[in-house]
């Protein structure tokens, strides 16, 4: 078995000191020196589906140190918020992400209560429900806010996400609208995946990630514009393809099912688009 330099210099006589001095300086300054700043690389190419395995795991989430729970948070002390909701009367689910339902339902409270309704839980709307943050929340992952809506001409959509799919359960919005209706980029961003032929369950394909890391994924795609490739870089409002029915979608009505992922959390994009949509009412 070969030596290795630690039994080397264990077999060495102890009759040196010098270099045993030297050694031992050496790794004193080694203990000293500050270590190297740099993130671990992950592997960058968008989750496609259940066949590609599971995206990577999110940082662990850290103690609160805000004092409002806001559209994003997650955690048991948007759990407890969400309780304290449904023991008022609202319709909420308890499942500890704060999303568009309970900012609804915090709209209500605030409205009860005579406050500005803004949707965040502020420390009167905790105080008032006896929610303390002491609790484990996580802080929101930055926005998956999008500038334009991603489909130019006549569609129709609903907040359809977690709804139950044959792969479970869906982790975006379907748009409706026909074959070969104009989609645009949602943000200034680059292509970083892109398939022209069928592939999966997505068919026809384009990734967009945004500067900050959020991607936009556009599934079920009739056509991809001219052009673009891996690394393409394209402007908020900027047609990419038409909408189509490619994928597991080949047997049912054109669509584009949009998706944004945060460091691969899936994010609904219902609130989003609404923000976006010139068609959403006031």
């Amino acid at each position: 078995m070969p030596r290795t330099e630690e039994s080397r210099m264990r077999s060495r006589p102890l009759a040196r000191p010098r270099l045993l001095a030297a050694l031992a300086l050496a790794g004193g300054l080694a203990a000293l020196a500050p270590a190297a700043h740099g993130a671990v690389a992950l592997p960058s190419s968008p989750y496609s589906g259940p066949s590609a395995g599971a995206p990577p795991k999110p940082s662990g989430s850290s103690a609160a140190t805000r004092n409002q729970l806001e559209l994003g948070s997650r955690g048991s002390a948007v759990r407890a918020l969400q309780r304290a909701l449904r023991k008022r009367g609202m319709r909420v689910a308890v499942d500890g992400v704060y999303g568009p339902g309970t900012r609804t339902a915090v709209k209500k409270l605030q409205k009860s209560l005579r406050r500005r309704q803004t949707g965040v839980a502020d420390a009167v709307v905790l105080r008032k429900l006896g929610v303390s943050l002491s609790r484990s929340v996580a802080a929101p992952r930055s926005s998956g806010k999008i500038a334009v809506f991603p489909v130019r001409g006549e569609y129709t959509y609903s907040n359809d996400w977690g709804a139950p799919r044959g792969q479970g359960s869906h982790q975006g919005n379907d748009i409706m609208a026909d074959r070969g209706t104009p989609l645009v980029a949602a943000d200034n961003g680059v292509i970083s995946k892109i398939s022209r032929a069928e592939q999966g369950l997505g068919g026809i394909y384009v990734w967009i990630r945004r500067a900050d890391g959020v991607q936009y994924y556009y599934a079920h795609m009739h056509t991809i514009a001219a052009g673009l490739e891996l690394g393409t870089r394209v402007s908020a409002g900027q047609m990419i393809g038409t909408v189509g029915n490619t994928g597991d979608a080949r047997y049912g009505a054109p669509h584009l099912h949009f998706e944004i992922r945060n460091d691969w959390t899936p994010i609904n994009p219902y609130p989003h688009l609404r923000s976006v949509d010139p068609n959403a009412g006031s």
